[in-house]
């Protein structure tokens, strides 16, 4: 009689503990795996807020070394104000530019059209400083001021970045 069924000692397949096996270390794989996207998006991420910190300082910055250097010459630079928060001056085209910054805000003032506008809400710290011509020393009246610098730190998604500038007003005799 024939056996309908033969049974050999070679299995074809995979045994309940051969595929826990293998489905725990896929597991593994697919953690170590994950671990690496995960580092990879944080790193993007923080590398995204240190562009976005530093791209909003250089937009400050060249915004006030254009401006500041536009400050017309007569017999003496027309100087308005000149405080360690606030410069004010009249540009080569005649139009009174002001510069404030209060608590985190930056403002630039013109009034020719009025406007005032906001630069950054985001700073932390902002001063004004004003030199003779030799670059050392501190001007005391408008007619000393021959070098404007200014000193900012700026706060953005919890990375700071400061930055100091020092521009020579144009048309200098």
């Amino acid at each position: 009689m024939q056996r309908l069924h033969s049974y050999t000692s070679k299995q074809k397949g995979l045994s309940l503990i051969e595929l826990v096996v293998s489905i725990l270390i896929l597991s593994i794989i697919v953690m170590v795996v994950a671990q690496f996207v995960k580092a990879g998006t944080e790193s993007y991420r923080a590398t995204k807020d240190n562009i976005s910190a530093l791209s909003k300082i250089r937009l400050i910055d060249e915004r006030l070394s254009k401006e500041v250097r536009r400050t017309r010459f007569n017999a003496a630079y027309d100087v308005n104000v000149f405080t360690g928060t606030s410069y004010e001056f009249i540009d080569i085209d005649g139009v009174t530019v002001g510069y404030g910054f209060a608590g985190s805000t930056l403002s630039i003032t013109y009034d020719t059209p009025t406007v005032t506008s906001e630069l950054s809400n985001q700073l932390t710290a902002f001063n004004f400083n004003y030199y003779a011509s030799d670059g050392v020393s501190t001007a005391l009246a408008v007619s000393e001021i021959k070098f404007v610098e200014w000193v900012m730190t700026l706060s953005d998604n919890g990375i700071s970045y400061s930055l100091t500038n020092r521009v020579m007003l144009r048309g200098m005799p």
